[in-house]
């Protein structure tokens, strides 16, 4: 089985089920991730970083939410690897 995670803190909630089926070499585990600390036997990861920071011009309500856009586009990115 193929299995993709994304979580910008590596392993985050998915801790024990990427470290079980790590250790199973039938499954094939790719995690994206901000995190480059952090590794776990059989789970590859692939790190990536927002091309930019938010701008200081956007409203303060909408930072969260640039920042979001931010991270998405480049997991979009590294996801089509």
């Amino acid at each position: 089985m193929k299995v993709l995670c994304v979580h910008q803190n590596f392993p985050g909630q998915y801790l024990h089920l990427v470290r079980h089926l790590g250790t199973q070499s039938e499954h094939q585990v790719v995690f994206i991730t901000q995190r480059q600390d952090v590794e776990l036997p059989g789970v590859r990861k692939l790190v990536y970083k927002p091309r930019r920071t938010i701008s200081p011009q956007v409203h303060h309500y909408l930072r969260e939410s640039e920042a979001a856009v931010l991270n998405a586009q480049e997991v979009a990115r590294i996801a089509q690897i």
